[in-house]
């Protein structure tokens, strides 16, 4: 009788902890692997997005400051003066730029080109390719 009840109580925690994975998946966004995807930017396009990136909306950590990260992916068919920021941010932000097996190609933190104070900003010239952009806080959020 008591195997019984071990096995119901085996087989009940192992459901609860299916159940609880699906819910708390990550958002597009969370990770290198699955980044929210941009597009293929051409010179003169603009491309704008809104993310809050506090732990409660589930970005995680897994690169650089020690708040949440959120990626971006975006392709260019021609080398292009590439101008990503955080202007609008009112925290201290960070911004990378990876190359498409997630090498380091710049960053910024405080004072970019397009920004002055702790939003950041970068300003560089990419080559034809995809790249990816992790933006972050310098503390906690975005």
């Amino acid at each position: 009788m008591k195997t019984i009840y071990f096995f119901k109580g085996f087989f009940s925690l192992a459901l609860f902890l299916i159940i609880t994975t699906k819910v708390f998946a990550q958002p597009i966004g969370a990770t290198f692997n699955n980044p929210i995807n941009a597009g293929t930017i051409s010179p003169g396009m603009v491309y704008t997005d809104t993310k809050n990136n506090a732990p409660a909306n589930g970005f995680g950590n897994d690169y650089g400051q020690p708040s949440d990260d959120i990626y971006y992916k975006f392709t260019l068919n021609t080398a292009a003066e590439v101008s990503i920021s955080n202007c609008s941010s009112t925290f201290d932000t960070y911004l990378h730029i990876l190359d498409a097996e997630g090498n380091l190609i710049t960053f910024k933190d405080d004072n970019g080109p397009l920004c002055p104070g702790l939003p950041s900003s970068i300003k560089v010239q990419l080559s034809e390719g995809i790249y990816y952009v992790v933006a972050e806080g310098y503390n906690l959020t975005i």
